[in-house]
């Protein structure tokens, strides 16, 4: 008995240790056995305005709630690379290795040393900036691995936000194994912070100018058909321009605002003087399409730039307004990108004024004037509207010298001739004061005398009652050339002729008596 017992507490004794290794060892392992031991890491990329405090944030397993003032940024590429041979060879202690490695990451950084493809962030809501990497915890060799994560580009064509990065984030050194590898699940959390300003702003040169009053919430200004309108757009270049693919300004007006040829001037400083530090870019201007206005694109290989990091260039360029529009309705908008990112478009818009009219009876507003034709004149009657070119490409109003009495016009003279129910407008104008020449009367009408007088306002066309126009009906005399005159003029010569013999007579009765 004594023999079989002593085997038995062996046996038990045996056994008991690997019991505890399953009863109380499981949970701390079940991360590494379910990961294949491997660290999960998700990378969430913060933007902070440039200047602002940017705060230290811990990695943790629970995400953040509170991101601090940061805004998470889709479109950055990291990359992974495996530092672990350099690792070995630094001397000092843990931390003097892994500051060594992010002080100087662009020498451990190599294409050699990179760990399988980069990552972008992508995501929307609380999952928005976030690029997720799997790392091995160990290298082939069974040595723990130590890794490098670096910001590779600030602005991929994935990006979804207007900001540009001017100091990019500071490498990340990971020295396996970590406190707690993660699991896909619930993976490690890491903030790179980044300071950034907006990439790209653009309006009017001088919104203020023309500018329509009663458009406080959707800026606009008022201009004629054929009138020039000036732009200024400015775009930060990222601090690592070098590493990106692309440096393309897409500028993409609405159809019926057109940029002027060889007019985008390209500048560092923000009044546009100093050209000469900057390298040329490839500007290529594009044809007014079904679709769009004509445009341009500003092209820089981004090493051409490298020594512009982290600076604005200004941009400066016209355009024409060659579409009638509706006016207080349709507004000329003008768009403007960097890369394949989402367009911003100007601040301030365009549109054009215009009045509506009614032709009516002066003796009976009940009788509308169809027919009826007219000319514009300018505020100080000197001259008159014409138009050339086609509507929605290189459609212009010019005004032609003009005295009164006038009859004969150019042939691009712009005509307004009354309906069937009497109306007629102009529009493409300019907010001002002008006038109305008729030149026509409707049929047993006389023709106005004296120009009207008319406003152009921000609610002429759309709100205000039309403008009454009156003609009078004909009077006894006929027009010039009907057969009518001829006969009250013999009826006038007979009555002169009468009257000469009646006085005739009267005069020899008095000398007879």
């Amino acid at each position: 008995m004594g023999s079989k017992f002593k085997h038995l507490i062996a046996s038990v004794l045996l056994i008991l240790p690997l019991a505890l290794q399953a009863a109380v060892g499981g949970q701390a392992v079940t991360a590494a056995e379910a990961t294949g031991d491997n660290a999960y890491i998700a990378v969430h990329k913060l933007a902070f305005n440039d200047g602002a405090k940017v705060p230290t944030i811990q990695s943790s397993t629970t995400p953040l709630t509170d991101l601090q003032g940061g805004q998470l940024m889709n479109g950055v590429e990291f990359t992974a690379y495996d530092v672990t041979s350099a690792y070995d060879t630094l001397k000092g202690s843990t931390s003097d290795r892994q500051t060594e490695l992010k002080d100087h990451a662009s020498k451990y950084a190599t294409k050699d040393t990179v760990f399988d493809k980069p990552q972008t962030t992508a995501g929307t809501g609380d999952a928005a900036g976030t690029a997720n990497f799997t790392l091995p915890v160990k290298t082939d060799a069974g040595k723990y691995a130590v890794y490098l994560l670096m910001e590779t580009k600030s602005k991929t064509d994935s990006s979804d936000s207007n900001v540009t990065t001017v100091k990019v984030a500071d490498p990340i050194v990971l020295v396996m194994p970590l406190t707690d590898n993660g699991t896909a699940a619930k993976p490690v959390n890491v903030y790179p912070k980044n300071e950034t300003k907006t990439g790209l702003t653009k309006d009017l040169t001088d919104p203020k100018t023309d500018a329509d009053a009663t458009r406080k919430d959707d800026p606009a200004v008022a201009k004629a058909l054929g009138d020039t309108v000036d732009y200024t757009a400015t775009v930060v270049v990222p601090s690592d321009i070098a590493n990106l693919d692309q440096f393309v300004v897409t500028d993409t007006p609405q159809v019926g605002l057109n940029i002027v040829t060889d007019s985008v001037k390209i500048s560092t400083a923000t009044d546009g003087t100093d050209t000469t530090a900057l390298p040329e870019a490839t500007i290529a201007y594009t044809d007014a399409t079904a679709d769009q206005g004509a445009g341009f694109t500003a092209t820089y290989q981004p090493a051409d730039l490298a020594n512009f990091a982290g600076k604005t260039l200004t941009l400066t360029y016209s355009a024409t307004i060659n579409k009638l529009l509706i006016p207080g309705g349709t507004l000329l908008t003008n768009k403007i990108k960097l890369n394949n990112q989402p367009n911003i478009t100007s601040k301030t818009n365009v549109t054009t004024g215009g009045v509506k009219f009614v032709k009516q009876d002066a003796d009976d507003s009940t009788k509308l004037l169809p027919g009826a034709e007219f000319i514009v004149l300018n505020s100080d009657k000197s001259k008159y509207l014409t138009k050339t070119g086609t509507d929605g490409t290189d459609a212009k109003y010019s005004w032609a010298d003009y005295k009164a009495g006038q009859t004969d016009f150019a042939a691009n003279v712009v005509k307004l001739t009354s309906d069937d129910k009497g109306a007629f407008a102009i529009t493409g104008l300019a907010y001002g004061a002008y006038h109305l020449v008729e030149t026509k009367a409707p049929e047993k009408y006389a023709v106005a005398q004296d120009p009207y007088d008319f406003t152009v306002t921000s609610t002429s066309y759309t709100k205000d009652d039309p403008i009454v126009v009156k003609d009078a009906p004909k009077g006894l005399l006929p027009a010039t050339g009907g057969m009518g005159i001829y006969l009250i003029i013999l009826i006038g010569l007979a009555l002169i002729a009468a009257g000469y013999a009646f006085l005739r007579h009267g005069k020899h009765r008095h000398q007879e008596v």
